[in-house]
């Protein structure tokens, strides 16, 4: 029995091992589910998944972290990494992110989302402290930054910045300020059914840079990354991503 115990828990750290190790910006958090869905109907191994900033998820794969492939919100960090020796893999696009402004229902920043159809062009004057991913570390901390650099009114605005993504988001929903800035996949569809109440807007992606949301394989050791490489870029996957917040690359 014993014999069998360890033979039986070696073949389940095997296929553990079998299973790539992803690194995945945080703004794919919520849609992550329904893509491992249609994912899993292939047979496909799940795949081990790491969340958080593409900067810091960067940083890591950097300084030897053993990620196959790496889902990043940007085209900048899977570039920095061939410059630097990581990989030599051709980074591809599999999405185009998108922005939201967020808030608690009731607040200033909803009664002024709330004004017209599109977005006002000048910030309301009660508005103090906004809560963004930190654009040291997040992509959409930095798109975040352009958007508000239209704005004369953000000189006076103070910052709650959050490491990444779905910090921010808990940050602009918890009353650390007055709302935020995130990925519009974070707060859309089944997102919100997850949420406390709010208030969300999208914002017109041509009032930043373009989120182009890029993948790098970096090894290819068991054959699983490349599969999820290719699934993602499916018109199943495509279809979820762009019905989750994301433009779709076809």
């Amino acid at each position: 029995m014993a014999l069998l115990l360890t033979l039986w828990l070696a073949a389940v750290q095997a296929n553990a091992n079998e299973s790539p190790l992803i690194a995945v910006a945080s703004s794919l958090r919520q849609v992550w589910p329904a893509l491992m869905h249609e994912y899993r109907e292939l047979d496909a191994a799940t795949p081990r998944v790491t969340f958080g900033s593409s900067g810091n998820l960067a940083r890591q794969i950097l300084q030897g972290a053993p990620f196959d492939l790496f889902l990043s919100a940007d085209d900048t960090y899977p570039q920095w990494l061939i410059e630097n020796g990581v990989t030599d893999h051709t980074p591809v696009t599999y999405a185009y992110g998108l922005l939201a402004w967020v808030t608690q229902p009731d607040s200033t920043l909803a009664v002024w989302l709330n004004t017209t159809e599109k977005t006002p062009d000048a910030l309301p004057a009660q508005l103090t402290r906004l809560s963004i991913a930190n654009p040291a570390f997040a992509p959409y901390g930095i798109a975040a930054r352009e958007l508000l650099d239209a704005y004369p009114e953000s000189a006076n605005l103070a910052f709650t910045l959050g490491e990444n993504a779905v910090q921010a988001l808990q940050f602009a929903l918890s009353g650390a300020s007055d709302g935020g800035i995130v990925p519009l996949s974070l707060v859309s569809n089944a997102a919100r059914a997850q949420l406390p109440p709010l208030q969300f807007k999208r914002i017109d992606p041509t009032r930043h840079n373009p989120l182009v949301h890029t993948m790098i394989l970096l090894t290819e050791k068991s054959g699983g990354e490349k599969a999820l490489f290719d699934f993602l870029l499916s018109e199943t996957a495509q279809r979820i991503l762009a019905q989750n917040g994301f433009e779709a690359t076809r």
